[in-house]
């Protein structure tokens, strides 16, 4: 197989990064994923890059592994994104906004979790308002 010398395709990263974030947060090894779904680490690994295509038959059971419709790998939130865009839809692929969201979901009192995000949004209100009005 010839390699692209532009790189992988950009949607198959964008699926690949979207696998990786769905991965780290579940906690899961690129070993262990790949168990879960008959597939080699250095399998997972090439997924998560964009260097392969991930079969459709692989996709399904992903999508069974994380609990989610298959569409999450395809989906580009609120608007649809030029294919050279995609990779770049999803901002959470960092280890800080991974371990975050890791942290958010273990609390189990939806109270806490209520009250946590109400936090977050007047936060970001406020530092939005700082910006508009230091500019």
């Amino acid at each position: 197989m010839s390699e692209d010398p532009q790189g992988p395709n950009p949607i198959n990263r964008g699926i690949g990064r979207r696998l990786r974030l769905k991965r780290e947060i579940a906690g899961l090894t690129q070993s262990a994923l790949g168990q879960k779904i008959d597939v080699s680490r250095i399998k997972i690994g090439q997924y998560e890059s964009g260097q392969i295509a991930i079969p459709a038959s692989k996709l399904f059971l992903l999508a069974q592994v994380f609990n989610i419709n298959v569409n999450y790998f395809f989906e580009a939130g609120d608007q649809t994104p030029a294919l050279a865009e995609f990779e770049d839809i999803d901002p959470l692929l960092n280890k800080l906004s991974i371990s975050l969201l890791k942290d958010f979901q273990q609390l189990d009192q939806p109270q806490v979790r209520q009250s946590l995000a109400a936090v977050m949004e007047r936060a970001a209100e406020l530092l939005h308002e700082n910006n508009k009005t230091t500019k």
